[in-house]
């Protein structure tokens, strides 16, 4: 897929179903968060946009010239 000038892929992004392995690793990886183990590591919490449930995912946060960006592990996703 071409991407566009904004530098996301053109066209609607495919969803990305959470298996038993990723939402395991998301587990333990937010274990180790919350124990100050990963450096930059964050939970992001927000509310599901069709069951209005509270989803909290590990994320990142890169600093790059002077600006600072917040890395999901997934890429593009609702």
């Amino acid at each position: 897929m071409a991407a566009s000038h904004s530098g996301r892929a053109a066209g609607p992004t495919k969803p990305y179903p959470a298996g038993r392995i990723v939402r395991a690793g998301n587990t333990i990886v937010g274990v180790l968060i919350r124990a100050g183990l990963i450096p930059r590591g964050y939970l992001l919490t927000t509310r599901g946009r069709k069951s209005g449930r509270l989803r909290t995912q590990p994320v990142a946060l890169v600093e790059h010239e002077g600006r600072r960006w917040l890395v999901a592990p997934y890429g593009a996703v609702s």
